[in-house]
C-alpha cells in the first residue's frame, strides 16, 4: 500500500512556456520546509538557463508552505490552483510550485 500523499506537480518551462519536463512531487504526511528548499534550488538553477519553473495541482499544505517562505513571489514561482468541480485550472503570475520528493537538480 502506498502512502506517498501528492503535494504538486512540477513544471520545468523553457522561455516561450513550453514544458522541458515535469515531475510529482509527494512524501509521506504533510510537505516539509524540505520540499519548498528542493523547490526553490530548481527555480533558481531553471532561471539560470533563462527557463522557469511552475507548479501545478498543489496541495494546500505546500501552496501555505511556499508563502509561507515568501517564495513563491521572490523566487518568480508560478503556483496553479487545483481545479474544483470540473473548474478550469488558475496559474497565478508570479508563483511557482514544485512537487517534492525527489527532484532532478
Amino acid at each position: 500500500m502506498d502512502s506517498a500523499a501528492p503535494w504538486c506537480r512540477v513544471c520545468l518551462r523553457d522561455p516561450d512556456g513550453r514544458v522541458l519536463g515535469e515531475w510529482r512531487l509527494d512524501g509521506d504526511g504533510a510537505p516539509s520546509l524540505r520540499a519548498v528548499g528542493e523547490i526553490a534550488q530548481l527555480a533558481l538553477a531553471a532561471r539560470r538557463i533563462g527557463a522557469s519553473v511552475s507548479i501545478e495541482e498543489a496541495s494546500p499544505g505546500i501552496r501555505a508552505l511556499l508563502e509561507l517562505a515568501g517564495l513563491s513571489a521572490e523566487v518568480g514561482i508560478e503556483v496553479g490552483r487545483q481545479a474544483e468541480g470540473g473548474e478550469e485550472p488558475v496559474v497565478e503570475h508570479g508563483q511557482e510550485v514544485v512537487d517534492g520528493g525527489h527532484l532532478p537538480l
